[in-house]
């Protein structure tokens, strides 16, 4: 399951962080790294961005 697809107010672990170069660091500098709980809190009317 893709972080866009867990519903709001779920909390999920992340397995995997896709991507590559300067995209995939700043999720890592932002701590969205493996073995990490996330809950999503809200997302914009089109679903981008999201919050967590």
């Amino acid at each position: 399951m893709t972080l866009d697809a867990v519903p709001i107010g779920r909390t999920a672990v992340i397995e995997h962080v896709g991507g590559e170069g300067d995209i995939r660091l700043r999720l890592l500098d932002m701590g969205v790294i493996p073995k990490t709980e996330i809950t999503l809190t809200r997302t914009a009317p089109l679903g981008d961005p999201i919050e967590v």
